[in-house]
């Protein structure tokens, strides 16, 4: 009579091969995936954003056309990445125009023209690309 290794044996065998089998699998997944990716830029842009800051010098809204002219100054050494401007108005709607202007650093005036705005807002502010900094 041949015997040969018993069931319980062969099922530890079995799953300590698995779970080598896994760990280089996952080894090799993690190394492949992080060559890649591109680098994060978080860290640029909050090292970009370090010390920006601007200021709105005026802002008119022309009623019958629906055109805001906005004149934006730079009041830092770094530049800024101007993204939008949002109204809001008294009902709860909020309205969102894109700017996407360069704001060049130190002091730097730059002006835009937002089409399309109804009067009667509330409120309105102007976001850069910079978390946090925007101006009523």
């Amino acid at each position: 009579m041949r015997k040969g290794i018993s069931p319980l044996v062969a099922v530890v065998l079995l799953i300590a091969i698995t779970m080598t089998i896994a760990g280089v699998l996952a080894y090799w997944a993690s190394g492949f995936v992080r060559g890649s990716l591109p680098a994060s830029n978080t860290t640029t842009n909050l090292q970009q954003c370090s010390g920006s800051n601007f200021d709105i010098l005026s802002a008119s809204l022309n009623s019958t056309t629906g055109n805001m002219t906005v004149i934006l100054q730079n009041k830092a050494n770094v530049a800024v990445d101007i993204q939008n401007a949002t109204f809001i108005y008294s009902n709860g709607t909020v309205y969102t125009f894109n700017i996407g202007q360069n704001l060049p650093a130190g002091n730097a005036i730059i002006g835009a023209i937002l089409t399309g705005i109804s009067p009667g807002y509330s409120s309105y502010q102007i976001c850069s690309s910079c978390p946090g900094l925007c101006k009523p």
